[in-house]
């Protein structure tokens, strides 16, 4: 009887300890795409798609039709839509597995958060889809394909039936977003050789193309509106922090399946000069990433490249000025540059004086946003494990009286 007992115990002990590895491992998997709404978010995983509300911040796993393939990704959409799409193209199916004639692939959608999906398109090569908030859908077919032209579509009865719209476009396709000039079209991001904004004078959506250059320094009105973003590119992935359903609370993903752990902190979030003193400010290079206090690892450490006699060759500078026209200066180092190696870790944060006089011109009275810019990536150091990118700080405020 005891020794009944005993293995009934054992059974139900490896039970419990299973269901909690299997729950642990789900939450360490990379989230692959994210659609963070007003009042929650859904992600996907491999192992499908979960939901958390954002108060409650506590994952569901949602149970979906038994055709419809969980490694997909959600469309762009407006964070205030009741809809989702969310977008399974056949290319999505993973190489040599043995169920992928049994699964629908297409466009679906859901309006009740998730719980119910119907096929909204049948195409079955969309690589992108873009809902604008007018409620028309976007989608482009070999989107992020650089040996074939992207096509690109719309839908004004939710993907029942589709146009194309691809004249005047060229090059390969990197975003969509709504046109800052007339809100009611969508605006395309492009490359050939270098980056290129297209827009459409109306709705029959014939692209005129711009240079990206040109087109920020552009003084448009409605542009000036347009919020200061932060990002970062690297050629070292070892330090990007990717999301997981883990950490999706710890950090600020947003939509983002990937952020660069470690941002440039100014020391204050407000600055005052004078208009004719030197406009020196301190700064700091942060690793974001929070460690367990019961792991012994190695503290997580990086090594980045600054100029040894503390001038702005790896410092760029971003901002609007104080009557709204946005202005940037991109970093000036080069593979040549002279540079000393400096080391960042979590408990020891990379510390930097800088003169904001060095990067851009504050010659008007007023209020300025700014970030700062870090740029080594043109850099070929001879030492190992430099980390090589770029990225952009947090915005902070600086008034010239």
């Amino acid at each position: 009887m005891k020794r009944n007992l005993l293995l009934l115990f054992c059974l139900f002990f490896l039970t419990v300890n299973s269901v909690s590895q299997s729950l642990e491992n789900k939450t360490d998997l990379p989230l692959t795409s994210i659609l963070k709404r007003q009042n929650d978010v859904l992600v996907v995983n491999e192992l499908g798609i979960f939901r958390s509300e954002l108060k409650s911040k506590k994952w569901k796993q949602i149970t979906v039709p038994p055709k419809m393939p969980q490694n997909g990704r959600f469309a762009d959409q407006p964070a205030n839509s009741n809809l989702i799409f969310y977008n399974a193209p056949f290319s999505s199916c993973i190489k040599k597995s043995s169920n992928c004639n049994s699964l629908e692939f297409g466009l679906y959608l859901s309006s009740d958060n998730g719980k119910t999906w119907e096929i909204a398109s049948s195409i079955k090569n969309f690589d992108y889809v873009f809902l604008h908030p007018n409620g028309k859908l976007f989608a482009v077919i070999n989107a992020g394909n650089f040996q074939r032209q992207p096509q690109i579509f719309i839908s004004e009865d939710l993907g029942k039936n589709w146009k194309e719209i691809s004249k005047g476009f060229f090059g390969s396709f990197i975003q969509m977003l709504v046109d800052p000039d007339n809100p009611n079209l969508v605006m395309l991001i492009g490359n050939s050789i270098r980056g290129y904004h297209f827009q459409a004078k109306d709705e029959n959506y014939e692209w005129k193309a711009m240079r990206s250059m040109d087109w920020f320094s552009r003084k448009s009105e409605k542009f000036k509106k347009l919020d200061l973003s932060r990002g970062f590119s690297t050629r070292t992935v070892a330090y990007i922090l990717r999301a997981t359903l883990k950490n999706y609370y710890q950090f600020d993903f947003g939509s983002q399946t990937e952020i660069c752990p470690f941002f440039i902190i100014p020391k204050k979030e407000n600055y005052k000069f004078k208009s004719n003193e030197p406009k020196f400010i301190q700064t700091a290079l942060k690793f974001m990433v929070k460690r367990n206090p019961s792991d012994n690892a190695k503290e997580l450490e990086i090594k980045i490249t600054d100029s040894q006699n503390k001038t702005s060759e790896f410092w760029g500078i971003n901002m609007i000025l104080p009557d709204g026209n946005r202005k940037f200066s991109l970093a000036k180092a080069k593979q040549n540059s002279n540079y000393e190696v400096v080391r960042v870790s979590l408990n020891h944060p990379y510390h930097r004086k800088i003169n904001l006089d060095d990067l851009g011109d504050f010659s008007q009275k007023g209020n300025y946003q700014v970030q700062l810019l870090y740029d080594n990536i043109s850099l070929e150091p001879t030492e190992k494990d430099i980390w090589l990118g770029n990225f952009i700080g947090e915005v902070f405020t600086v008034t010239i009286y």
